[in-house]
């Protein structure tokens, strides 16, 4: 460990455990684990410039015991959610499960044979969040059930929750099928908690992501977030707007025809890294937003369609410029309608006192809602900063 990470560490333990004396240093007790972790070796392994191996194992024991592992691991989570923004205590867990061999020294009451990956050893039952950290774990042989196993780890979790209270939404494969949607749904009703089971297409046979049901909020998210995604529907993305010269001029590219066609076009509105264009399904331009207003196909400030990020930024930035924010702002046409269509933007409102990010962050997702049948089909907005979400983007 740095000086830095194992100040961290010993922050976090008990004041009586930092100040007592001991023949070992408590830092290279913690290495001598992280040793033992990082090289998945026995303990016997432990070179010599760490503390016997029996003490090393003696101190391992106890601090698992006595809960101090599963403490600082809960800590440390705790702090890299708020690291990035996101609340100490998750609210959505994932659960999964994998089979690992054996070894030599494994007991047979402890190990079993998984039929479905062909392997004999254990099988560890993971909850997760949606940062890849761990609720609750759980092992088991290699032949129990996912099922099974599963209603164990929601046991461990629920004799947890105080860590984790806003757990409320869980999500598994289609191992987990059966009784345990109803078990989940019944013994922990008080808690209002939800298991979800999002299944395989049968007819796969290729990897694939599993939907979700919350992916809506998961492709939006990854769209506003990302700076090189591009987001391509029939005929609707043919027109790109951005750029601007020194003379006022932006930079328009027309994806109809092969190759494609570069124009100079000059409109008032300000076009920065914060960006988004909608053209009708026969390519032609119907509006685009810089993420402070949504301009209609005439380069005129659709009706309704300004100051769609309400607050400081739209006082700081919009009056003279756009939001500079790579993809805070995205437009989708409404499914089953040739008339309505989606803008998403980010509201800059938040202050995140750490680089890279320092000074802003998106902190709500607006919904902007705009009719193209009116206005002689100009277009209006008619429901505007609509609160999506409330969260940390980041």
């Amino acid at each position: 460990m740095t000086d830095a990470q194992w100040q961290i560490i010993e922050n976090k333990l008990p004041e009586q455990m930092v100040g007592r004396k001991r023949d070992w240093p408590l830092r290279l007790i913690f290495d001598a684990i992280f040793y033992v972790l990082k090289n998945s070796c026995g303990w016997r392994d432990v070179p010599g410039d760490f503390p016997p191996s029996g003490t090393v194992h003696y101190y391992f024991q106890t601090w698992r015991d006595n809960g101090l592992l599963e403490f600082l691991c809960q800590e440390l989570g705790g702090d890299y959610r708020e690291l990035v923004g996101k609340n100490r205590s998750p609210s959505v867990g994932t659960i999964d499960a994998q089979s690992t061999k054996g070894t030599a020294v494994s007991s047979q009451s402890e190990t079993g044979y998984d039929a479905g990956k062909k392997v004999k050893g254990r099988k560890r039952h993971l909850m997760v969040d949606t940062l890849s950290l761990i609720i609750s774990v759980w092992v088991s042989a290699a032949d129990w059930q996912d099922r099974t196993a599963a209603c164990w780890l929601f046991v461990k979790t629920y004799m947890n929750r105080v860590d984790s209270p806003r757990l409320q939404v869980f999500f598994a494969d289609g191992g987990c099928t059966g009784k345990l949607v109803h078990y989940v749904k019944k013994q922990f009703r008080r808690l209002n908690w939800q298991l979800y089971i999002v299944k395989k297409d049968e007819n796969l046979n290729t990897f694939k992501v599993l939907p979700k049901l919350f992916m809506k909020y998961i492709i939006l998210l990854l769209l506003l977030s990302s700076s090189v995604i591009c987001f391509t529907q029939g005929e609707h993305d043919h027109l790109w707007l951005f750029g601007y010269t020194s003379d006022g001029q932006r930079t328009m590219l027309d994806f109809s025809d092969d190759p494609m066609e570069i124009s100079m076009v000059e409109f008032a509105t300000d076009i920065a890294p914060t960006n988004t264009t909608m053209s009708d399904k026969n390519g032609n331009l119907l509006f685009f937003s810089n993420g402070c207003q949504i301009t209609n196909a005439d380069f005129e400030v659709m009706e309704n369609g300004d100051t769609i990020n309400p607050g400081m930024m739209q006082q700081i930035y919009c009056p003279s410029q756009a939001i500079n924010w790579p993809q805070g702002v995205i437009a989708l046409p409404l499914p089953e309608s040739d008339s309505l269509y989606y803008v998403f933007n980010l509201n800059l409102e938040g202050v995140y006192p750490t680089p890279p990010y320092l000074g802003i962050a998106p902190r709500i997702l607006y919904g902007q809602l705009i009719d193209m049948t009116e206005n002689n089909r100009l277009g209006r907005v008619i429901e505007k900063n609509m609160v999506i979400k409330q969260d940390t983007f980041l």
